[in-house]
């Protein structure tokens, strides 16, 4: 059996298998859903964009840097305030870390034991605190973090070229996808002007707008001109307050579609300690640093799914409940491997492969829109399944391998023997697929993932 599969066959796997959407239905949501116009592109002749995996690697190391990393550091709540949890993630970088310190070796401490304050507040409890997202540097013996965005327009100026402009704005809060192979920018003589969208459409003051902003070689961002493209949907708000929350039991008596995404949002949230404890134990057994990063990753977006999950959940009447989640001491590589066959090769693979499904046939768009940002991220979470699963279960006996497959193949095959019928606003609002569009695309999916 592969014990590997990437992002990108996945995604290549689900979307074979996963129908298009019917033209008929297309046409009859299209007439009032409607994206107003953006901005006129004429005038735009260059295309600038920023990679969401990899958002340095066109960013030349000015100033004379050696080395340029972003990284993201977990925090926890104590009763001091908020202070580190676990090692920082970096996610992208260029140059080479202290390659020309007179002390090396000092520098290089220095590099992994850098931690920038975070402001003391409020942390939920039993889920990680905010992530602070950063760049550090060396340049000879300096070792430094830029935090602020004024402080990266100051560290990277005179901005002299299109992708550190972009990736200026990027680190503002837009976004330049790299998918939009449209032209989306020019080059003047007192800087750059780049086209870009900024919002996620949740809660009041969040609408998705397009900008034409105007980047100067001082690295100061002025807007141009701004257009709401989605207006922001005023119920949807991230973040919870545990205190507000009702018992479990007050999800029966909402509707269909409430109980459907409260359900969803307990399972999110139940997974953001799942993943921190996968983070901590792989790196307990000396995992390569890349899955131990991942699980971090892996983390923070459940957070961002519980946030969504609980925003439709409330949009349709039902209150989610906080998952009691208790510690527990680290396993040994076998229950690891075990666990992560059926949640993670078996459970969350198919979980993906569902919000493929919604992404493309709930009739909702708001639905649709939140489920297409799910589906790219926990198809993510489906290939790190994978992969720990590929540097894992060599390092187990013969025997812990073969019950390891049974419990996988067991899994699926209980997967496709019990699905269940969704109520039909479930299946045609939500786009979960019903109980024969399950099993069609679970047999059509198990050959390439779970055969023996």
């Amino acid at each position: 059996m592969r014990t590997t599969h990437s992002v990108a066959s996945l995604r290549k796997l689900f979307f074979s298998v996963v129908s298009p959407i019917p033209v008929l239905a297309m046409v009859a949501c299209s007439s009032d859903n409607d994206e107003p116009a953006g901005i006129d592109r004429s005038g735009l002749s260059e295309t600038a964009c920023v990679s969401r995996e990899r958002p340095l690697e066109k960013v030349k190391a000015g100033n004379a840097a050696d080395y340029l990393a972003l990284r993201t550091q977990l925090y926890r709540s104590e009763p001091g305030g908020p202070v580190p949890s676990g090692e920082p993630t970096t996610y992208s970088s260029v140059g080479t870390a202290c390659s020309s310190a007179a002390n090396q070796a000092k520098c290089l401490k220095d590099l992994a034991d850098l931690r920038p304050a975070i402001v003391p507040g409020k942390l939920g409890p039993g889920i990680p605190g905010p992530s602070l997202s950063y760049l550090v540097y060396t340049r000879r013996d300096e070792v430094g973090a830029v935090v602020s965005n004024e402080e990266f327009s100051a560290f990277l100026r005179p901005v002299a070229d299109l992708d550190t402009a972009a990736f200026l704005v990027h680190r503002n809060g837009y976004d330049l996808a790299c998918e939009d192979t449209q032209h989306n920018a020019r080059v003047s003589d007192d800087g750059f002007d780049v086209l870009a969208r900024k919002g996620d459409g949740c809660g009041k003051g969040h609408d998705i707008t397009e900008n034409l902003l105007h980047v100067d070689k001082d690295g100061k961002i002025a807007v141009r001109a701004s257009v709401v493209v989605e207006p922001a949907d005023p119920q949807c708000t991230y973040g919870r307050k545990p205190e507000g929350f009702e018992p479990a039991g007050a999800v029966e008596e909402a509707s269909p579609l409430g109980r459907f995404f409260a359900i969803a949002a307990e399972l999110e949230a139940a997974s953001v300690p799942a993943f921190v404890r996968l983070a901590e134990e792989l790196a307990h057994h000396g995992a390569p640093a890349q899955l131990v990063d991942d699980a971090r990753s892996a983390a923070r977006d459940e957070i961002r799914h519980t946030a969504m999950m609980t925003s439709l959940a409330r949009r349709f009447g039902a209150e989610p409940s906080t998952p009691d989640v208790p510690q527990r001491p680290v396993r040994g590589l076998f229950e690891i491997a075990l666990e992560n066959a059926v949640e993670g090769c078996v459970h969350e693979t198919y979980a993906a492969l569902q919000a493929t499904h919604q992404a493309r046939h709930a009739e909702d768009r708001r639905i649709r829109k939140v489920m297409e940002r799910i589906a790219e991220d926990e198809t993510r979470h489906g290939a790190l399944a994978w992969n720990v699963a590929s540097w894992i279960e060599p390092r187990l006996s013969g025997e812990e391998r073969a019950l390891i497959d049974r419990a996988r193949r067991g899994a699926a095959a209980s997967l496709m023997n019990t699905a269940a019928e969704p109520h039909p606003d479930v299946v045609h609002v939500a786009g979960a697929p019903s109980a024969a569009q399950a099993s069609r695309l679970l047999h059509a999916v198990a050959g390439e993932l779970w055969a023996a």
